[in-house]
């Protein structure tokens, strides 16, 4: 396998070759990606660090020219991936929610000095002050009820419960709610490179490729407990030095021209887990703003009912009605139970004076843990769609996979992508290959999709297509035939 730098220079290579360009501007951690969309108009992607946890994130996605108002087609406060395992989920943005607040209803007089204090409610159940909030909330997490090595288990105080210190002090009539332990996650390292040097902050250059590199542990809540109770009368951090995480993640985005963001994860536990389920890649609805149309469209999928409403993403659903539920999309939604739909597609049309936007998250096909016959054996869900219209897709979950161990690693290769629905498909580098997905939703003949230049002299290979779709290759173009009124078909140029 080639390393990451040949395969980030093969990339840059051939954006460079083609005139492709990005143009980024980096202020401390805050960046902007600006790179050009069809008709004249900027794609403009900003990312940066944020949150309690400080890890990279996507933004927002704007369009604009010279002489228009900029508008926004993606905003996105919260589309990097957390794991959920052990009964909550867990890095990214989010700590460990199994932590409680005890919101007493009149103050409770404990301060700092209490912090890694013994509570027991009427079963001798134990719990522990982790943090004070305000005069009348603290945080508190239970004893580790867990029976197995590594794996912990935490539970709530219950309604109309006390709380008693060995010293006769007693908490009563409280409520209790959730509360993340925040952060949880420990930086190692971050780096912005543009074409494979880094990018020194307030700086603005033109690059074929632009990556950045982010590695972080989760730390293991366990460990949280034994440092907030080895520390008494102390207001400890969650994710101090020393603590025990439960894996290393090392993510890599890499920017491309094309309005296509690489997500490239490498996962290593330390610990053993109970897994619900990992996505890699989600993202929240496009913002429709002025244009008439937001659709969603999810290839290899089948008409089906839920909550008693009739669905079919194969033929475009309008993705603003609402949900009264939450979707997840199992076997009997699937074209093939062992090929789970892969790629998510949402299109804004019909704004006056603006560009049709299409967007796209998926897996690849050609390396990983998502490739078909690997995800088929990982995940029995292929996508949890929420009731905010926000997209989950699954890489793996419990319906497949019970237990993952310490030493497991898994590698997955997602994509997001900007593009024009006009052009007939969307294009994107995966590794030292580019991957074209070609949809139909009407029946065509004879369809023309011309080769870019860059794609003339590789070999085509077909990974996929639906039944009905046929393809032929000229010396400068594609030519297709679709007989249904939704079809797809996937190639793969190298």
């Amino acid at each position: 396998m080639k390393t990451l730098s040949s395969l980030l220079l093969f990339a840059a290579a051939l954006a460079l070759t083609g005139a492709e360009t990005l143009t980024v501007s980096r202020r401390g951690d805050d960046l902007s990606i600006k790179s050009p969309f069809p008709g004249g108009w900027t794609l403009t992607r900003t990312a940066g660090v944020g949150g309690p946890s400080r890890l990279f994130n996507f933004r927002s996605a704007t369009l604009g020219k010279e002489g228009t108002k900029e508008f926004v087609v993606k905003g996105s406060s919260d589309d990097i991936c957390p794991w959920n395992f052990n009964g909550t989920y867990i890095g990214a943005n989010h700590g460990d929610f199994l932590a409680s607040a005890v919101i007493c209803s009149a103050p409770h007089d404990l301060s700092t000095r209490d912090c890694g204090s013994e509570w027991r409610d009427s079963k001798g159940k134990k719990f522990y002050v982790v943090r004070i909030e305000s005069p009348s909330i603290l945080w508190v997490l239970s004893e580790n009820l867990s029976k197995e090595k590594d794996i912990w288990v935490f539970s709530r105080p219950a309604a109309g419960e006390t709380l008693t210190h060995a010293d006769g002090r007693v908490l009563k009539d409280f409520k209790v709610q959730f509360r993340q332990l925040r952060p949880q996650v420990r930086v190692v390292s971050r780096k912005y490179l543009a074409d494979g040097k880094e990018l020194a902050d307030k700086t603005t250059v033109e690059c074929g490729v632009f990556t950045v590199e982010e590695e972080y542990d989760i730390i293991a809540t366990d460990a949280v407990l034994k440092h907030v109770t080895a520390n008494p009368g102390k207001a400890v951090s969650f994710n101090a030095p020393g603590l025990d995480p439960v894996l290393t993640q090392k993510i890599v985005y890499t920017y491309y021209p094309d309005g296509s963001c690489l997500v490239e994860h490498r996962a290593k536990f330390h610990r053993d887990v109970r897994p619900n389920y990992m996505g890699f890649i989600q993202a929240g609805q496009m913002a429709k703003g002025r244009y008439a149309k937001h659709l969603y469209y999810i290839p290899k999928t089948k008409p089906f009912t839920c909550e008693n409403e009739e669905w079919d993403f194969a033929n475009m659903v309008d993705f603003t009605r609402p949900i009264k539920g939450s979707i997840y999309f199992s076997a009997k939604m699937f074209d093939d139970p062992k090929n789970l739909p892969d790629r998510f597609v949402q299109y804004l049309k019909d704004a006056p004076g603006q560009p049709d936007a299409g967007f796209v998250c998926g897996y690849s096909r050609l390396t990983g843990c998502t490739v078909p016959e690997q995800r088929a054996k990982n995940s029995r869900i292929a996508l949890f769609l929420y009731k905010t219209h926000k997209s989950y897709p699954h890489a793996l979950d419990n319906g497949k996979m019970r237990l993952i161990k310490a030493g497991q690693t898994f590698h997955c290769l997602a994509y997001r992508q900007y593009f024009d629905p006009a052009q007939g498909y969307y294009l994107n580098r995966q590794g030292d290959a580019y991957v074209m997905y070609v949809d139909f939703h009407a029946p065509v003949k004879g369809k023309v999709v011309p080769l870019p230049e860059k794609l003339r002299a590789l070999r085509t290979t077909l990974l996929e297509k639906s039944p009905g779709v046929e393809y032929r290759r000229n010396e400068g173009s594609l030519l297709f035939d679709s007989t249904g009124k939704n079809g797809y078909c996937v190639l793969k140029f190298q």
